[in-house]
């Protein structure tokens, strides 16, 4: 936690967006949770991981 990592942003739920970092393979690990808004940095954004529990990470970016 606490680090940042660029994160692929896959699908909206919510008021968030989903996405993973290069290291979270689609179906099996962990998702990177970010607020909806992250989207109109682009496809890829540079996120600080803020929080984990077992299925998610949550992140903010520098706009968030």
């Amino acid at each position: 936690l606490g680090v940042e990592e660029m994160v692929i942003l896959e699908e909206t739920e919510g008021e968030d967006v989903l996405g993973r970092t290069r290291r979270e393979a689609p179906e099996i690990d962990a998702v990177v949770r970010l607020p909806k808004k992250a989207v109109r940095q682009g496809r890829f954004v540079k996120a600080r991981l803020s929080g984990y529990d077992a299925y998610e990470f949550t992140a903010e970016t520098s706009s968030s």
